[in-house]
């Protein structure tokens, strides 16, 4: 057997639930001499891929990479086939587009077949005791950055993710102070110049809470944030959401330049958003502030035209006498 014919075996049964298992259906059939053959071209590519930048993508997407991880992740990426395994040996940053598990019983299917064959145990040479390339610190969120900058990224965002919907439980229990340690450590995992759309709608958060604690400055801080990066988030609930936030800390909080720009993001997110109302609700409020009444008593109108009855308007519906 040639590697084309190891790799044949290998990619066909790649897409199995059981990888292993559906080898060793493969191996079974084979003369004792075929799998032995398997097996060193099997041992070939556990050595070919003993390599720093592979074992620092081990690191990074299992958290931790023993020596025994960190063959059972080998034997795992070999499971994948041929083009994965290949592009992952010549460029670890690949696997940002796959997902990768250890698969330990996948590296003794051949030893196990043989054995069931012949009734003898299969001699495997010395595996390569040295990693391929120049060693580095896995530890390193600026070396992990250069050395494997997709898949980094993208380990960072669905962390990013998880501790944002983390923060956010958290604020609807009324837990502010943990919210923010989360968003917090949220933020520390992406550079401050990732276009990442959830970083916009944390500062967003970050500011709320920040002012629910009557922490000024730090909303402020955050309002700032939010407001220099709401263009980047695409969702429309979402960014309907945030510029609901920003309006109406501006109209709480802004300055008269904030509170005009603020009309701007309402009146958008009233136009974007499933729920318009709250969103009419503070575009009428800053629109007041601003001093341009017959502005904010036509936005109430076509407010109360949606819901004649809705509560938050009933103050502003009595000081025009509507409804």
């Amino acid at each position: 057997m040639d590697v084309r014919g190891f790799w044949r075996i290998v990619d066909s049964c790649r897409r199995a639930e059981h990888p292993d298992d559906a080898l060793r259906d493969k191996l079974s059939a084979l003369h004792p001499d075929s799998v032995a053959a398997f097996d060193g071209h099997f041992c070939d590519r556990v050595d070919e891929a003993y390599t720093w930048d592979l074992w620092g993508a081990a690191y990074l997407i299992e958290g931790e990479s023993s020596e025994d991880q960190f063959l059972n992740f080998r034997y795992g990426l070999i499971a994948l086939g041929r083009s994965i395994f290949e592009q992952a040996v010549q460029n670890a940053d690949t696997l940002a587009r796959v997902d990768v598990e250890g698969n330990e019983a996948y590296g003794g299917v051949a030893v196990e077949v043989y054995r069931e064959l012949t009734g003898q145990k299969l001699a495997r040479s010395s595996a390569r005791s040295d990693p391929h390339g120049r060693r580095w610190d896995f530890d390193d969120i600026a070396q992990c950055r250069q050395r494997l900058p997709k898949l980094q990224r993208k380990l960072a965002v669905a962390a990013f993710n998880e501790l944002h919907l983390q923060a956010w439980e958290k604020t609807e229990e009324g837990d502010r102070e943990a919210a923010i340690e989360l968003y917090a450590s949220a933020l520390a995992l992406l550079p401050r110049d990732d276009r990442h759309d959830g970083i916009a709608l944390v500062h967003g958060n970050m500011m709320s809470n920040a002012e629910a604690l009557g922490r000024m400055d730090d909303a402020r801080s955050h309002f700032a944030s939010a407001r220099r990066m709401r263009d980047r988030v695409l969702d429309t609930e979402q960014r309907a959401l945030l510029d609901n936030q920003l309006a109406w800390f501006a109209y709480e909080h802004g300055t008269k330049e904030e509170c005009e720009e603020a009309v701007g993001w309402a009146h958008e997110a009233a136009a974007r958003s499933a729920e318009p109302l709250p969103v009419m609700d503070t575009e009428a409020r800053l629109l007041i502030r601003l001093g341009r009444e017959g502005a904010a008593r036509a936005v109430v109108k076509r407010a109360l035209a949606i819901d004649p009855h809705f509560e938050a308007l009933e103050d502003l519906k009595a000081r025009w006498k509507l409804g």
